[in-house]
């Protein structure tokens, strides 16, 4: 039962909150004060009193883990809420998508306070991420960064973080290729003395010791906090606290709520001794991902514009020597070229925010180099000399630009610079006044096809400066960051590794060549290319997808193709024959698995074979059907159907049940017709695929062939 300081307190809080749902217990929603800010969403409970101890969590993890749940139950717990006072409180608003499930908009900061005193000495200050990982590429990555970033560096956002919660269900016995994409890409924005204030928060617990998510962690090799035998950290809870206690489950529900109190007892006593880490090196850890970036973007740029002026100097070489030759013909020759050039694009931005003064969305571009600097800015842009910007230096230079000018030559503006063509005529005089007259204050011989050919020289110098530096932004993520393998990373080493083929780059291209072997190793990169394009049609272990082929019929001819042929690649082509239940289209599946080297322990398991089920409830394929599979050749083998219909065959394939000890009259009849089609020194090439094979020898199926005179 409650007490009566309980009931009093409780009571003063509900007449400020929302009945949402009756029953035992009573749940409401806490009238919380939400602002949102540009995207950054504060919800906060009380009033922050000056001089308490506050203490920050962080919370990541996959979409419908239950972080939405978990911090319900922070609050709860915070508030001093007990089984026997039959009430439950919200502060979580979900959005609920198409498919029904939970999902978190944006980066959300839960502030509570008031409540220091009930069962905890300090009040909590709880950070949510969105759904990590919901695309599975870099762009929800880069958001959530730059989002983070914000609430780091912002007056009222978060600059010291006590505890990060890494959230996953406590029966999950191995880590999703998604799930491990979530803690890698944002382990990858920490710096490495985050480990220790790691925890893991396994949710939807039964009350026993959570083996299978632990180990999936390791086996994950997850970086979290250990205790002094080595063991790690870890907190279980139970979801079910504000389901109804009705009947029979009253008593279990009872346990679970007591279970989750004292595993929150205990997650509380480690967090009151936990330093809190100051994110400074967090902070830079997120600029240098963005000065990479903004020094690849700048990188790729120059190529273009390298690109450009080589056309441009081809095209007025080859018009000079074309002008000389007609000009005997005619004074009044002219012929377009393309000519390259810095143009302003318009982009969003502006003032923003609740505190307009203190933000305003635009680009960072230098004037002097005609180049932008950083795509997305969003500090001040007050100052007098020059706008705010992290990609400025200490002394005010800015990191980026070619010339690495200063900030005073830089705007920020609601434009990018970008590089574009336009035509220009160009006539016989112009072409003569330009190549013969040179450049003024240089030398007669000194034209300006040699002066174009020294710029373009001057831009490869520029790139290789230009890639040298985003080297040294990996090389610093590499020596400060927690996790640095992650999709973003990735995404740039392999640019990098093709740009960099000088011979000064050996040993930093060898650096990225091992980076980039340890993060294939990784088992969510695996399939990442093909789990993108595919449909899960079934969860579990292992998850079952089905490859997005391309399917074409022509006049009773399906052709199913996965993947891109290549011209030379050898070619294999097998035909398949069998009853109808003999399993052929699961053999078809399991060549196809074998070919691009799926493993046991992937865990995943791929579909070509789309079956038709009749009333009969048996698989059926409608017609003959040839699956072209391209693009695994090195893999384990290169299973492939000839193009050329069927005038090349390599193995026949005579398709029945291990466990028949006698063919039906119906596939005798099947193999004798079909091998009426080929010649005689086709039998060489005819093999028997056994199918539903117990593991022993398979003599009925072999005795059965035999007596048949197959």
């Amino acid at each position: 039962m409650a007490t009566e300081n309980s009931e009093t307190f409780l009571s003063s809080i509900i007449e400020k909150s929302q009945l949402i749902q009756s029953g035992s217990p009573k749940i409401y929603r806490l009238n919380a004060v939400t602002k949102i800010t540009e995207g950054l969403k504060t919800v906060t409970v009380g009033t922050k009193k000056v001089n308490r101890l506050n203490k920050t969590i962080l919370l990541l993890g996959e979409t419908g883990t239950g972080k939405s749940a978990l911090i319900n139950v922070l609050v709860n717990y915070a508030m001093g809420v007990k089984w026997g006072d039959e009430v439950w409180f919200n502060i979580v608003e979900e959005e609920m998508t198409s498919q029904s499930k939970s999902q978190t908009s944006d980066v959300i900061m839960y502030q509570i306070f008031g409540f220091e005193g009930k069962t905890l000495p300090f009040s909590l200050t709880l950070v949510d991420t969105p759904g990590y990982g919901d695309n599975r590429d870099d762009r929800n990555d880069d958001s959530i960064g730059e989002r983070l970033l914000e609430w780091f560096t912002t007056d009222g956002g978060v600059h010291e973080v006590h505890a990060v919660g890494l959230v996953l269900k406590a029966s999950d016995n191995r880590l999703s290729d998604r799930l491990g994409y979530v803690f890698n890409s944002v382990a990858s924005l920490f710096a490495a003395n985050m480990e220790k204030n790691m925890f893991a928060l396994l949710t939807h617990s039964d009350g026993r010791p959570p083996d299978n998510a632990l180990t999936a962690l390791a086996d994950a090799q997850i970086k979290y906090a250990k205790d002094e035998q080595g063991q790690p950290v870890h907190f279980v809870f139970n979801n079910c606290q504000s389901d109804q206690r009705t009947g029979r489950y009253t008593r279990n529900l009872k346990n679970a709520w007591e279970d989750s109190e004292d595993e929150m007892k205990r997650f509380m006593e480690v967090l009151n001794v936990t330093e809190a880490q100051t994110l400074w090196t967090t902070v830079e850890v997120i600029n240098q991902r963005n000065q990479l970036k903004e020094c690849i973007i700048n990188i790729q740029d120059k190529l273009k514009f390298i690109e450009l002026n080589k056309t441009q100097i081809d095209q007025e070489n080859a018009l000079y020597n074309k002008c000389e030759e007609k000009m005997k013909a005619t004074k009044n020759y002219e012929e377009d070229v393309d000519e390259p050039y810095k143009d302003k694009e318009p982009i969003e931005g502006g003032r923003c925010g609740f505190l307009w003064l203190l933000y305003y969305r635009g680009a960072t571009s230098c004037l002097l180099c005609e180049e932008t600097c950083h795509r997305k800015c969003r500090m001040n842009s007050t100052s007098p000399d020059g706008p705010r910007c992290k990609m400025f230096d200490g002394r005010g230079h800015c990191t980026v630009c070619t010339n690495k000018c200063e900030r005073k030559h830089h705007v920020k503006k609601k434009w990018i610079y970008v590089t574009k063509t336009r035509k220009v005529r160009k006539t016989y005089e112009d072409i003569k006044k330009k190549y013969m007259e040179g450049v003024k204050g240089m030398e007669e011989h000194f034209s300006t096809l040699q002066r174009m050919q020294q710029e373009m020289e001057k831009l490869l110098e520029q790139e290789h400066e230009g890639l040298e530096k985003s080297f040294q932004h990996i090389t610093m993520l590499e020596s400060i960051a927690l996790n640095i393998d992650s999709i973003f990373t990735l995404k740039h080493l392999d640019f990098l590794i093709k740009r960099m083929q000088d011979e000064k780059f050996a040993e930093e291209v060898r650096k990225l060549k091992e980076m980039k072997q340890r993060m294939e190793a990784q088992a969510w990169f695996k399939y990442k290319n093909i789990i993108e394009t595919s449909q899960l049609i079934q969860s579990g272990s292992p998850k079952i997808y089905r490859l997005n082929a391309v399917t074409k019929i022509t006049e009773g001819l399906k052709k199913v193709t996965f993947g891109t042929k290549k011209v030379n690649r050898l070619n294999k082509t097998i035909l398949l024959l069998g009853e109808t239940g003999t399993g052929k289209s699961a053999l078809i599946d399991l060549l196809v698995n074998y070919a691009m080297g799926v493993k046991w322990g992937d865990e995943v398991w791929f579909k070509v074979v789309e079956e038709e089920t009749t009333r009969q409830s048996e698989s059926q394929t409608s017609d003959v059907i040839m699956y072209q599979i391209f693009g695994f050749v090195g893999k384990n083998t290169s299973f492939l159907s000839d193009p050329r219909r069927y005038s090349r065959v390599h193995a026949v394939g005579l398709v029945l049940k291990a466990s028949d000890n006698r063919l039906s009259d119906r596939l005798r009849y099947v193999f004798d017709s079909v091998a009426s089609l080929f010649g005689a020194n086709m039998e060489k090439n005819m093999f028997a695929l056994l199918k539903h094979s117990d593991g022993g020898p398979p003599e009925n199926a072999l005795t059965a062939l035999a007596d048949a005179q197959i």
